[in-house]
């Protein structure tokens, strides 16, 4: 991690290959980009398909292409917003806030090390990149999310009724009865 932040604050291109490629890969795009599939820093910037994703889209689809993966993150946060706001439960607004914000961070951080704003980290950015763990991740997160959007739950006064309305355990249980537990 050291190395990462001293080659970062050096600007030393030696160290920063990764870097200097996806800056050249951005740089290229310029606005309309060089269309789909035609990216030619794609073959020799390390992690193109995960940590580097975004460059690549910005040297296929230029400045347009990558101003609508940020525009459409954008949308996800108010989206999240929305939901934390509409949720039923105190638990639900703070699960879907939290783990929408995690998916905003990381996609934050994917931007900036694209960009070179921070140094290299190694997410990938989410609903976009190839990746193993992180999409599965995403996808749990995103489900949990839907299910408090969803808004079914089981109010709690309902479940206050039920544990009323149960019968003690000693009627039930003939093991706890009083005349049973003489011997002990």
């Amino acid at each position: 991690m050291k190395t990462r932040i001293e080659s970062f604050s050096s600007g030393d291109s030696a160290e920063n290959y990764q870097v200097t490629k996806a800056k050249m890969a951005i740089a290229e795009g310029q606005y309309l980009g060089k269309g789909p599939g035609k990216s030619a820093l794609k073959n020799f910037l390390p992690q193109s398909n995960s940590d580097f994703i975004f460059a690549v889209i910005v040297e296929e689809w230029g400045t347009l292409g990558g101003g609508l993966i940020i525009v459409v993150f954008i949308w996800i946060l108010f989206r999240f917003l929305r939901i934390a706001n509409r949720a039923k439960t105190s638990f639900g607004s703070l699960l879907s806030l939290g783990l929408g914000l995690v998916i905003l961070a990381q996609a934050f951080v994917n931007l900036s090390v694209a960009v070179n704003l921070i140094p290299v980290t190694g997410q990938t950015l989410p609903l976009v990149s190839k990746g193993g763990t992180s999409i599965w991740m995403t996808a749990i997160a995103l489900g949990m999310i839907q299910s408090v959007s969803r808004g079914k739950s089981q109010s709690n006064s309902s479940l206050d009724d039920e544990a009323l309305n149960m019968e003690s355990p000693s009627e039930e249980i003939p093991a706890l009865k009083p005349e049973n537990l003489s011997h002990v």
